[in-house]
């Protein structure tokens, strides 16, 4: 009877050997799992070609806020190790510290003469939009930064614009909605560099420029009817 209850127990009880092994097994594949989504290429040359792209269209998307601004924070970026595809010289010494004091002058101008000439402003924000996308993003997108650059910002800049007079003519103080826009120019140019951010700067860029064209539309067509 002992033996026979023995030898049922032996069909139910696994070799210790047997666990081992399923158990190192099932780690081992644990680990692979771990390993193949631990290798994602972020530091491949097609994500580096992304997250530039990205930085490019943020600081030119800041440019259309604050034209000097983005120049700075790319340079300064660059010098810190935070782009992808910044051009060389991005890094100096020299230019960081010209680009930050053109930041102080811009900022100076603002405040003592907030009602420059709008079209002047808005063609230095659309030449500074492209030079900031290919100073930040010039060595991985070489030259078409320079275009799309400049198209992002005069997306903003001709958006804000329209804001900004809008603003004014409701009682808004000149001064002080030129002071809004340049401390938006500041958090744009410093939000840019963060990878993927910049996407949704372009992309809030291009679609408050579209809103502010139909709202345009609507009330010429308004007036238009009124007479």
């Amino acid at each position: 009877m002992s033996e026979r209850l023995s030898g049922r127990r032996s069909l139910w009880r696994r070799p210790k050997s047997a666990v081992f092994v399923g158990a190192d097994n099932h780690g081992a594949v644990l680990r692979a799992r771990t390993n193949a989504l631990s290798q994602w290429p972020y530091d491949s040359a097609p994500m580096d070609v992304v997250i530039a792209l990205g930085q490019g269209l943020g600081l030119a998307a800041a440019a259309g806020l604050l034209a000097s601004a983005p120049l700075a924070s790319a340079a300064t970026a660059a010098s810190l190790g935070w782009l992808r595809g910044p051009l060389g010289i991005a890094d100096d010494a020299i230019v960081v510290a010209a680009t930050w004091v053109l930041v102080v002058l811009e900022l100076a101008a603002d405040a003592v003469w907030p009602g420059a000439q709008a079209g002047m402003r808005l063609g230095r924000r659309i030449v500074a939009g492209g030079l900031a996308f290919e100073l930040g993003a010039g060595d991985k997108i070489p030259y078409i930064g320079l275009a799309l650059g400049a198209l992002v910002a005069a997306a903003a800049g001709i958006a804000m614009r329209s804001l900004r007079a809008g603003a004014v003519k409701g009682g808004g103080d000149i001064r002080g909605t030129a002071m809004i826009e340049d401390g938006a120019g500041l958090a744009g140019s410093a939000l840019a560099v963060i990878p993927v951010v910049g996407y949704f700067l372009a992309a809030a860029a291009v679609g408050l420029l579209q809103r502010v064209r139909a709202r345009e539309g609507r009330r010429y067509e308004g007036l238009r009817v009124l007479r």
